[in-house]
C-alpha cells in the first residue's frame, strides 16, 4: 500500500460520467459539484478524464473537473 494520496477528479459544476472521451458517448451517470471520483490515469488532450464510475472506467469533461491529490 502507498503511503501517498490517492488522485481523484474534484467536479467544479454538475456534469455527465460518459462511456467513451466524447460529448456523443453514453452517459453513465450524473455527478454533482464537490462530488469525487477516482482518477484512472488517462487524460485525452486535457479534454477528457477517465474516472472510476461504478466498478468501470467513464469519462468526465476536464472542463467540469479537475485531479486533486496523488504525487505532484
Amino acid at each position: 500500500m502507498s503511503g501517498g494520496a490517492e488522485r481523484v477528479v474534484r467536479f467544479r459544476e454538475n456534469g455527465f460520467v460518459r462511456s467513451w472521451p466524447s460529448a456523443a458517448g453514453a452517459v453513465l451517470g450524473v455527478v454533482k459539484r464537490g462530488m469525487a471520483l477516482p482518477f484512472v490515469g488517462e487524460v485525452t488532450g486535457g479534454s477528457w478524464i477517465a474516472v472510476e464510475y461504478r466498478g468501470e472506467v467513464g469519462w468526465v469533461s476536464g472542463r467540469l473537473a479537475k485531479c486533486e491529490g496523488g504525487d505532484t
